[in-house]
């Protein structure tokens, strides 16, 4: 029988789901990797964008509010999407002006569509219900079948998290049964021989029981012979049984096995891991990203004179010195290249060269190594 078929255990349930040690490492990988870039604020030109350092939103997501930082914040949002599938970054107000962002419980919010326009019923903790509109809050929703709410990575595999957690919690009590003299199935049996008094031995039988935990020791009267009866977690294929669990939460939440320590189908090898890695970005992380790029660039309060918001992956895709070098230098070539040394030097995270070094001229491939080099230093 599949394995998944013949779990019927308690589902997990939202609120419970990141003590399993899987989960918690699959919304740590992706929660993590989110809140490590940066995000910026750009704004469209006729020549392309230019980047927006200073104002209402590139200030507020440089500092959503006391003692939280842009990394607290988008670490914590990811980490709703994942659970909950929905994410609400509410606006603090003063005076009309949004002063702080931060984040309401998305289990508290319940999206309501009246009369064409969208509500928000808010339960806070101390009771009662407001109702909240766009101009209160951002709501950030993950894949949903109504357009209205998100749905819940937790509640729609969550026979495979609570298989998970069932493997984990029979492990424990495997090696915790009988440690509180409990009728668990014994380690072995000891018979002992025809010349000891069955009575004699309770406190023979104690110390066995002590020393051989968690399963404890049956002893009866006979000759002394001792037969090992308990039956190893190998033996009912429990590492088996664990390494598809972590698999298919891996699957559930789209990141490659091997980040929740569970073995791929394929041998690691660096090519492998690095092709994985760079997928990681494009289909398991991008997706998130670029669903609060839109949710956040669209909110009309938060952005004006058309602003927009972008994460910056390119630290994650970058390549090898020697394939950037090679990549420039055709970029940089004076016939086909479409690049200035200026250009690239800003892709380095380098400074403008000075006027003078160009002499006016057009600028050539010269040195890239040199400049990438410089930049890893």
């Amino acid at each position: 029988m599949p394995l998944l078929a013949a779990y019927t255990g308690s589902p997990v349930s939202t609120s419970t789901a990141l003590a399993i040690g899987d989960v918690w490492a699959a919304v740590r990988v992706l929660a993590d990797a989110a809140s490590s870039l940066p995000i910026h604020v750009f704004r469209k030109a006729d020549d392309g964008r230019e980047r927006v350092g200073s104002g209402l939103l590139a200030d507020l997501l440089a500092r959503p509010g006391p003692a939280t930082t842009q990394a607290d914040l988008v670490s914590s949002l990811m980490a709703h999407l994942l659970i909950y599938g929905n994410a609400y970054i509410a606006k603090y107000r003063e005076g009309g002006q949004i002063v702080q962002l931060g984040l309401l419980a998305p289990d508290r919010v319940r999206p309501e569509l009246e009369g064409g326009h969208l509500r928000f019923r808010y339960t806070p903790g101390r009771g009662g219900q407001q109702m909240l509109t766009e101009s209160d809050l951002v709501h950030i929703k993950g894949l949903s079948v109504d357009g209205l709410v998100g749905l819940s990575a937790v509640s729609q595999a969550s026979r495979v998290l609570g298989l998970s957690d069932e493997l984990v919690k029979h492990a424990v009590s495997f090696f915790d049964s009988g440690a509180a003299g409990g009728t668990a199935r014994p380690a072995g049996v000891l018979r002992l021989g025809e010349g000891v008094s069955f009575d004699d031995t309770d406190r023979t039988k104690e110390k066995l029981r002590a020393e051989a935990r968690p399963h404890g020791v049956l002893v009866i009267q006979g000759d002394s012979e001792y037969f090992p009866v308990a039956e190893k977690l190998d033996d009912s294929q429990f590492v088996e049984q664990r390494r598809l669990a972590a698999q298919e939460i891996a699957r559930v939440f789209r990141i490659p096995p091997h980040m929740l320590g569970a073995p791929s189908a394929d041998s690691m090898t660096y090519s492998n891991v690095e092709q994985e890695s760079i997928e990681f970005v494009r289909y398991s992380l991008t997706p998130w990203l670029r669903r609060i790029e839109l949710a956040i660039s669209g909110d009309l309060d938060l952005t004006f004179q058309r602003q927009f918001v972008r994460f910056e992956v390119d630290g994650f895709l970058r390549a090898d010195a020697n394939t950037r070098s090679e990549v420039y230098a055709r970029a940089l070539d004076p016939v086909t290249g479409w690049m200035t040394r200026d250009e690239v030097r800003k892709l380095e995270d380098l400074s403008p060269e000075p006027q003078a070094a160009t002499n006016g001229k057009t600028q050539t491939p010269t040195n890239v190594e040199a400049m990438i080099a410089n930049a890893q230093n």
